[in-house]
């Protein structure tokens, strides 16, 4: 299975606690999951030790640019539908 996971907020919060254990409890029964989150963002720093980061901050709501690099990871490995 995989499972990209996507989060945009810099601040340590219940989202991103919640995230952070999804993501290391997939990763612990052996399946992949990518995490994009900002490479400035607390989320980010608890996770730099695991394998699939991609560190992406968008720069507004509406960015193309971060939107596009998404686009192109879910191109190479489109997740799996449960």
């Amino acid at each position: 299975m995989f499972s990209l996971h996507v989060d945009t907020e810099r601040e340590w919060r219940g989202g991103e606690r919640q995230v952070f254990q999804l993501v290391t409890g997939l990763r612990a029964a052996g399946y992949r999951a990518v995490l994009v989150a900002r490479p400035d963002g607390a989320l980010a720093r608890r996770m730099r030790e695991g394998h699939d980061l991609v560190p992406l901050g968008p720069r507004s709501d509406v960015d193309v640019a971060a939107a596009w690099r998404v686009s192109r990871i879910l191109k190479q490995s489109p997740p799996h539908n449960i």
